[in-house]
């Protein structure tokens, strides 16, 4: 199977799960990017990240990046890994992933419709945050007072959380 680099854009719809770490929102793309692709959907992923992350020490790959290439791409027999010097704009990741819907994984302050993850105590999403179409949690989450006027969906039900994203997800800005 080939996969083309760049993509018509216009084509293409985002949208974010976002929430404090560890609230759930790697388990949650999870269970919902094989209900997505069951329907049909091509989904990529990004994941954003407050940390660099580099190739293991010691690795061909990080020898190459520690004497200065300005990116580094690891080609294996069916899997490609590439890495800049710079963090690229969501958009230009974005128009790289052969796609229909790209889930993005944090990035709080894009301007994308998004899900807010609570696990454990139901702590509204900053007001900062914007474009929440409804918080994912637990039931016993769900009924706190802090949550009122929020929709509210459990992380169980995977096919709701599909017909979400299938509905807000939108084309890049």
């Amino acid at each position: 199977m080939t996969h083309r680099t760049i993509r018509n854009s216009s084509s293409q719809r985002v949208f974010a799960i976002s929430g404090l770490s560890g609230s759930g929102k790697t388990t949650l793309l999870e269970r919902v990017i094989p209900e997505l692709m069951r329907r049909g959907v091509r989904v990529a992923a990004v994941k954003s990240s407050n940390e660099d992350v580099l190739a293991q020490a010691g690795t061909d790959t990080r020898r190459l990046w520690e004497a200065g290439a300005s990116g580094t791409a690891l080609v294996g027999p069916s899997v490609t890994t590439m890495r800049w010097r710079q963090r690229l704009p969501l958009r230009e990741i974005v128009e790289r992933l052969d796609a229909d819907i790209v889930i993005i994984e944090g990035m709080k302050r894009e301007p994308i419709p998004r899900l807010w993850c609570i696990r454990g105590e139901a702590v509204p999403p900053p007001p900062a945050v914007k474009r929440i179409v409804a918080i994912v949690c637990d039931e016993d989450v769900a009924e706190d007072e802090r949550l009122e006027g929020w929709r509210v969906v459990s992380p169980d039900n995977t096919e709701l959380v599909a017909n979400l994203i299938l509905e807000h997800a939108e084309e890049l800005r």
